[in-house]
């Protein structure tokens, strides 16, 4: 049974809700308190340091990514079952119903761990409702769907009716980047060492998306990172939707973020492109000098 076929059994509720996320959306402390939003932090250990990543934690950009390139098999932890379930628990107890939009499963144990503790919480407590919702997401295009759906919380949508938004929306938010350096995605998996050696050779720079399912996958192999930028900008003309959300993310490629924000207002005079720092939660797993482009598209 899946969680939309779960909201309809547990029936239609109109106690007060929160939305809660987790640390890999990105989200800034400034957004967090204008729309009510909870997240759970997620830590990093990068050499011998070891740190919890929030809205609220300071963080030095450029410092992060140069130890990366020193300590480069950096980790990160998943949200663990018992941090949601103490979440959801003491939610709960004030009354509160929860709709959870997290970290695409395809990516991370992050949502699994969620929709977990969300049947115990359920089991102890049957009076309360959680819903729980996969992005397909990560970083800012997690963020988009939250802030997205908190807009709809502030206009007077239920919980049913903000989660199916969610649902909705879910599907229509793109993420298209390409990375500097290919030993990143070697160690996650997503390339193998021969290939990745190779593409640096060659100077290849993969075009990557976040596909239907939330799977990060490489669509195409450019050479030279200024090719690689203009190919996220002719993605960017040809499947967006809404270009008064955009946004230009990237690990530490600032002067090469203002340089692809310029592409994207040229290819449509109405966008208001906004330039956003990659946090540590998914910059670990990507490197430094990632750099893309989420926006809401006529299809992902």
């Amino acid at each position: 049974m899946n969680w939309l076929e779960e909201e309809s059994k547990q029936g239609v509720n109109m106690n007060e809700y929160v939305i809660l996320t987790d640390a890999t959306s990105d989200l800034s402390a400034e957004d967090c308190r204008k729309y009510g939003i909870k997240v759970l932090g997620m830590n990093v250990k990068i050499g011998e340091e070891e740190f919890e990543f929030h809205p609220d934690t300071v963080f030095d950009v450029k410092g992060f990514y140069e130890k990366l390139k020193q300590f480069p098999n950096a980790t990160t932890s998943q949200v663990s079952i018992y941090r949601f379930h103490h979440c959801f628990e003491a939610l709960v107890k004030e009354g509160k119903d929860i709709l959870y939009i997290g970290f695409a499963s395809a990516l991370s144990g992050t949502f699994q761990n969620a929709w977990v503790a969300r049947n115990e919480v359920l089991e102890a407590y049957p009076q309360a409702k959680i819903v729980v919702v996969d992005s397909l997401s990560a970083t800012y295009g997690e963020a988009l769907l939250v802030v997205k759906t908190a807009q709809m919380k502030q206009k007077g949508a239920t919980l049913e009716e903000a989660s199916r938004y969610a649902d909705q929306l879910r599907h229509k938010i793109a993420h298209w980047f390409t990375v500097d350096d290919l030993q990143h995605l070697a160690r996650g998996g997503r390339l193998s060492n021969a290939q990745a050696l190779l593409g640096m050779l060659m100077q290849i720079k993969p075009i990557l998306r976040c596909d239907e399912e939330g799977r990060l996958v490489p669509v195409d192999k450019v050479r030279g990172r200024k090719t690689a930028m203009r190919r996220l900008s002719e993605n960017f003309r040809l499947t967006c939707d809404d270009p008064s959300l955009v946004s230009v993310v990237h690990c530490d490629a600032y002067e090469e973020a203002c340089q692809l924000k310029a592409m994207l207002e040229e290819e449509n005079k109405e966008c208001d492109v906004l330039i956003r720092d990659i946090g540590p939660i998914i910059g670990t797993h990507s490197g430094p000098q990632t750099l893309g482009v989420v926006f809401i598209a006529r299809q992902r």
